[in-house]
């Protein structure tokens, strides 16, 4: 009877300590994803990238038995960030990208790649005063609507790509 005790007693131990719920878990991003990731966190000197990850919705992926996760939703509000990384574009199972109460001042042209799935995207209250935004977002606004939800000391003109 103690010999059995005493399995039931190691089982137990062993069982908690493999599932210790202090051990770091990691998630395993698609390469693109994981990619973006990094980027961003160089980008913008964050060295936590758990921090990242707490405002990231995934979609699991079942790919012929090797499972993965794909950025679904982004929500990077007033996250203090001052760029994005080309990579963005190629975030193909991206379709909510919070941007807003930020400090870019320019988006990158690879957000068109994934513009037309995105089902919200919101770029207000930032630094973004350039006269060229990405062609993708010029053809779905207005200049003067774009401009006057960002944080610009001289709003740029319709002709100053000109």
């Amino acid at each position: 009877m103690k010999k059995y005790l005493l399995f039931i007693i190691f089982l137990l131990l062993f069982n908690y300590c493999s599932k210790n719920p202090t051990s770091s878990q990691s998630i395993d991003y698609y390469t693109d994803d994981q990619q973006f990731i990094n980027d961003l966190a160089t980008a913008n000197d964050i060295s936590d990238l758990e921090i990242i990850n707490d405002r990231i919705i995934t979609v699991e992926i079942d790919s012929g038995g090797v499972t993965f996760y794909k950025i679904r939703k982004l929500y990077l509000s007033n996250f203090g960030l001052d760029s994005l990384p080309l990579s963005i574009g190629k975030l193909d199972s991206l379709n909510i990208l919070l941007l807003n109460d930020n400090k870019l001042q320019y988006i990158t042209e690879s957000i068109c790649t994934i513009y037309d799935q995105l089902d919200s995207l919101d770029l207000n209250n930032n630094d973004i005063c350039t006269p060229t935004i990405p062609e993708c977002i010029e053809k779905n606004t207005t200049i003067t609507k774009f401009y006057g939800n960002q944080e610009c000391d001289i709003l740029p003109d319709e002709g100053d790509k000109d």
